[in-house]
């Protein structure tokens, strides 16, 4: 975590792996440019985020620190035949502290591809990170966070694609 801070905010979010460079390209032809998925945990140093805003300087150094935003394996494409039909859950402890579907976004996947296609070429392997269901989470920015496979502490995060993938990473 990065030195200093005292604040961090996690959130699930499902991550769009391009498979397909692509620029400009029509929201019916959207989601054929996604290769697979992933899952992501976002997280922000929400004090540095809030102080940098409050001086008019941008906030990517609040967002983009080293571990910031650790994923999943790859999923692979079949295995979500609907990407604005996906549950996401967040856990934290056994405590659940996000859920909701992709549904309920604001902005549909297609919609995102789309547009950001109109402002930077999308390139293969390129991730979007989709935005998150309702709540989010705190947690120690003194303790790091590693991706595992297997609960190996008492102390996790576990997160889940619609029962697909499942990440538990450990906080020490």
């Amino acid at each position: 975590m990065p030195d200093g801070a005292s604040e961090i905010h996690h959130e699930v979010e499902l991550g769009l792996v391009i498979g397909t460079d692509g620029r400009n390209i029509p929201e019916s032809a959207a989601l054929s440019h996604i290769g697979g998925y992933v899952l992501a945990l976002d997280m922000t140093d929400r004090i540095l985020q809030m102080k940098l805003k409050s001086t008019g300087l941008p906030w990517a150094l609040a967002k983009g620190f080293d571990t910031s935003c650790p994923v999943s394996d790859f999923i692979v494409k079949d295995k979500i035949p609907d990407p604005q039909e996906v549950d996401l859950w967040l856990k934290v402890n056994g405590k659940m502290r996000q859920e909701g579907n992709t549904k309920n976004m604001i902005f549909s996947i297609a919609f995102l591809v789309s547009w950001l296609s109109r402002h930077f070429t999308l390139e293969r392997g390129d991730v979007i990170l989709t935005g998150t269901p309702f709540g989010w989470g705190t947690k120690c920015s003194r303790k790091l966070l590693h991706i595992y496979k297997e609960h190996k502490t008492n102390e996790y995060i576990h997160s889940t694609v619609a029962s697909l993938v499942g990440s538990r990473e450990p906080i020490r």
